[in-house]
């Protein structure tokens, strides 16, 4: 088996060490262990997600005031109704090798089309859309993030009609589930990944 990512890292001494995406709590952050981007998860979804390395915010916009993140696992938080109790929507956020995963699992009709993070982007940075569907965070020529485009599966393997597309500084996630006769709940999965290079 070959790698195309590091699979150890420095810890906090500088020595090397796996890497780790087990979160464990640093105050009102989790954070993973030893993972090779820095990632900053808050307890309540209403705060902002951070990707340090890069300085990058993300902010689920709608985020109800008492979604607070419960451990499922070692290596991911949701927020159990994200939006509120009527909208019938989680949000699951979990450590990758560069980035974060930021997905939603739509439960019914109930829940939005329409999913929005806001992101806080570094000073010079900029976010647009690319030709693959997805988006890109450029600072100049350099690409800081690449933002693969979502998918969306119902509960028993279905692709669901998904778009991804940017107004100003925010990633719009468009599923258009309401008019089809899909298998709840449904998992909608983007993702953000830090070009190491």
């Amino acid at each position: 088996m070959e790698s195309t990512l590091p699979l150890v890292t420095e810890d906090g001494d500088g020595d090397t060490t796996p890497v780790d995406y087990s979160l464990h709590a640093e105050g009102d952050i989790l954070e993973p262990e030893n993972p090779l981007a820095g990632l900053e998860i808050p307890r309540q979804l209403s705060n902002e997600i951070i990707l340090p390395d890069i300085g990058l915010g993300l902010i689920a916009q709608g985020a109800a005031p008492d979604a607070a993140a419960v451990l499922l696992g070692d290596d991911s938080a949701t927020y159990a109704n994200a939006f509120g109790r009527t909208d019938d929507t989680d949000f699951i956020l979990r450590g990758m090798p560069g980035g974060v995963e930021a997905a939603w699992q739509l439960r019914s009709a109930q829940s939005p089309e329409q999913l929005r993070l806001a992101l806080d982007l570094p000073p010079g940075a900029s976010l647009a859309s690319d030709t693959t569907g997805g988006a890109v965070i450029t600072r100049g020529d350099e690409v800081l993030v690449q933002i693969p485009p979502p998918t969306t599966l119902d509960a028993d393997g279905w692709e669901v009609p998904t778009s991804l597309r940017v107004e100003g500084d925010t990633l719009i996630t468009d599923v258009n589930h309401r008019g089809g006769n899909w298998l709840y709940p449904l998992a909608v999965d983007p993702y953000l990944v830090e070009d190491q290079r």
